[in-house]
């Protein structure tokens, strides 16, 4: 498979959600006392700058505080943020892509396959449909006219997701 590590990029808006709360729902998704199966699966989060380290090693710790364990028997690496590479687009929204009845015609809404795995709309869309819940169809009603979709392609998501 390669010397790499499969993992996700998460681009934020500072206003809307701090670098900090994203930390401790990554301390929160996983056991980060569980030792990684492999290089290519294992549990690392990285840093782009000396603040986004403090704000891990901190919230590092305060995991550990949480789960009653000293911070050295936390597995879970912080590294500094190396080059990321996209992985194949059918790696991309797999949750999405499964949505035959109209993932072509959300897919022609996007110049090519990185604009639309890059998308707000599809990261969301992906949630909702691996997490379908009432609240994310209403989230998706509240937010649908600010993605410009054709009409045809919001009713279609809107009866999958409900």
């Amino acid at each position: 498979m390669g010397d790499h590590t499969e993992a996700v990029q998460i681009d934020f808006d500072p206003e809307k959600i701090s670098y900090r709360q994203i930390a401790d729902m990554i301390w929160r998704s996983h056991d980060p006392r569980r030792q990684s199966p492999s290089r290519q699966y294992r549990y690392a989060v990285w840093y782009a700058n000396s603040e986004q380290q403090s704000i891990l090693e901190e919230t590092r710790e305060q995991a550990a505080d949480a789960l009653g364990i000293d911070t050295g028997k936390i597995q879970t690496d912080i590294e500094p943020l190396g080059e990321f590479t996209y992985a194949e687009d059918y790696h991309q929204k797999y949750i999405l892509r499964r949505q035959i009845h109209f993932i072509k015609a959300l897919l022609a809404c996007f110049p090519d396959a990185r604009a639309f795995c890059d998308s707000t709309i599809a990261s969301r869309l992906n949630g909702w449909f691996g997490n379908g819940t009432r609240e994310g169809a209403a989230a998706y009603r509240e937010e649908v006219a600010e993605y410009g979709l054709p009409s045809a392609v919001e009713q279609d998501i809107l009866r999958v997701i409900v």
